[in-house]
């Protein structure tokens, strides 16, 4: 986060548009090689919806349905939205850094990410029609300040059912302004994630462990 916002005067005054920065929980590959497994359990997942529930002070909450296209022989990068209010989003989403932690003594590893989204026009070549691959999304999310946590449940077309959860660092332009340094914005970051592990089991330590991080 740092070395893309921070590290000097070009990057400091980049102010991106579009630009996210991501935790997703799941797990690394063992050889640590190959992707990394952005699956949590049923069970932890409805853990975790459930203490965000009990919450009653969050500055938003929201529950959004929707059919995702996906288009890898294309373009990977693209999306392409369809909600269940009947709106429509294309994007493209640029990968910037990741970065694969492992988690000591934690029921998840994490992925860090930096992304720019960008909004494609409407033109007719990407829609579920001509998708390579489809998914039915069904998101809650809960945002806090800084912070907005998204928690999904994907189901495939075969029926298979896969749970995702992320958390979201929003609000970076006044944040890039307002700070000089990474340093706060990563306390606590790591503080919600723990709050959050909290819910699955006791966390007694915040272990990590840098595994990879790629730059593209």
């Amino acid at each position: 986060i740092h070395t893309t916002f921070w590290e000097d005067a070009f990057n400091r005054n980049l102010r991106l548009e579009n630009v996210e920065i991501e935790v997703r929980f799941g797990r690394c590959p063992p050889s640590g090689k190959g992707s990394f497994n952005t699956d949590v359990s049923e069970n932890q997942f409805n853990k975790m919806v459930e203490s965000l529930m009990g919450f009653n002070e969050w500055d938003s909450t929201a529950y959004v349905e929707d059919i995702v296209g996906y288009f890898p022989k294309v373009d990977e990068s693209v999306r392409h939205v369809v909600s269940n209010d009947g709106s429509t989003t294309t994007t493209s989403k640029q990968k910037v850094t990741q970065a694969d932690y492992l988690g000591k003594d934690l029921p998840f590893d994490f992925r860090l990410a930096v992304n720019i989204e960008l909004t494609l026009p409407s033109d007719g070549k990407y829609t579920l029609n001509t998708a390579t691959r489809r998914v039915n999304r069904k998101r809650q999310s809960f945002t806090l300040k800084n912070f907005r946590y998204d928690l999904t449940r994907v189901i495939s077309e075969d029926g298979s059912i896969s749970h995702q959860v992320e958390l979201e660092i929003i609000n970076l332009h006044d944040i890039q302004l307002k700070l000089s340094n990474s340093q706060v914005l990563s306390r606590e970051l790591q503080s919600r994630i723990v709050n959050l592990l909290n819910s699955v089991e006791p966390v007694r330590s915040f272990h990590i462990e840098l595994l990879r991080k790629r730059q593209f």
